[in-house]
């Protein structure tokens, strides 16, 4: 009996482990936004680049709600034909649901460039998105993002807007 004993205990645990390995990652959902909104404040700028430049907007599709954004990038000054390079920045998206806040998804913004026109007034923006936490029903989501559109300094205040896409 005791040499049956000893084997059981492998076995169970040859199963247990099994089992385990065998539980599929949960896979990321692909959300998708249209955010519309404002320029708050255009930053600071220290040495070459241009920190904190705020931007709020208002987010629809599936993940209703508001956006909040803190760009850094260089060179530090808009302009026609100039490329600013994102060097950094967080973002904060509050969400939402019939009228009923949901939780807030934040993170931050790793890369991306704006490309300014011939007349430095219109911008293509191009971001890198990090999900790096939240709170409510988002609380401990992670993944990645990017948002692809405008910024136009043909109105005070600036405004801009685009496509939001998250994975997580």
């Amino acid at each position: 009996m005791a040499p049956m004993k000893r084997l059981v205990l492998p076995i169970a645990l040859a199963f247990v482990l099994s089992s385990l390995a065998a539980t599929p990652a949960r896979a990321a959902t692909l959300h998708n936004d249209t955010v519309s909104g404002i320029e708050l404040f255009p930053g600071f700028v220290v040495g070459e680049v241009r920190y904190g430049a705020a931007f709020v907007a208002r987010a629809t599709g599936d993940l209703p709600g508001y956006i909040t954004a803190y760009i850094n990038y260089t060179p530090p000054n808009p302009g026609p034909g100039v490329t600013n390079t994102v060097v950094g920045g967080r973002w904060a998206l509050s969400v939402y649901q019939g009228g009923e806040f949901k939780g807030k998804l934040a993170g931050t913004i790793s890369g991306g460039a704006a490309t300014w026109n011939a007349t430095g007034t219109l911008a293509t923006i191009k971001l890198d998105l990090a999900v790096v936490g939240g709170t409510g029903t988002y609380t401990g989501a992670t993944g990645i993002g990017s948002f692809t559109g405008f910024l136009s300094h043909l109105t005070f205040p600036p405004q801009w807007g685009g496509a939001l896409t998250l994975s997580f």
